[in-house]
């Protein structure tokens, strides 16, 4: 009788090994949708469904000092139309690398068309915005937008809210 409840403890563990290594299957496949669902696959920004929900939830709690400032990728269906699809997935991760090297760690950044990227950011005042929207035009001007085959042209705009409101 003992040798067979050894037995069946062994039977026992190896289905809770088992078990745990289907658990962690299933939290890693959990944590790639979560994060695909949020994400925008080329670029790794947030997609527009997220900057929506983030934005609705700033208007419900009326978030205080909110700054968005809007991003368009001139020139990209040339682009695509003339040298192919990769040349444009080329500028569109090269203008979201350099929005994540320019503007603050803390602003929410967001692809949320096809060449349309948004930038949240919460918790400033309007010289705070005005900073950073020159901070990026600066660079933008500077040159690092030429440094590769294709040259970066980007129509940018910002907007202040001192209160967010529903």
């Amino acid at each position: 009788m003992l040798d067979r409840i050894a037995v069946d403890r062994q039977q026992i563990e190896q289905i809770n090994r088992q078990l745990q290594e289907e658990l962690t299957e299933r939290t890693r496949a959990e944590q790639v949708l979560q994060y695909s669902s949020e994400h925008d696959a080329l670029t790794g920004l947030f997609n527009r469904r997220y900057f929506e929900a983030t934005l609705a939830n700033l208007r419900h709690i009326r978030t205080v000092g909110v700054g968005v400032i809007c991003c368009d990728l001139d020139g990209l269906k040339l682009v695509n139309d003339t040298f192919g699809h990769a040349a444009g997935d080329v500028m569109l991760q090269r203008t979201a690398a350099m929005l994540r090297e320019v503007l603050p760690e803390a602003a929410l950044i967001a692809r949320v068309g096809g060449d349309e990227f948004v930038v949240l950011i919460t918790d400033v005042d309007e010289s705070m915005l005005q900073q950073a929207y020159k901070q990026f035009q600066t660079y933008k001007e500077a040159g690092a937008t030429t440094a590769h085959a294709f040259p970066l042209q980007i129509s940018v705009g910002y907007r202040y809210r001192a209160q967010c409101q529903p």
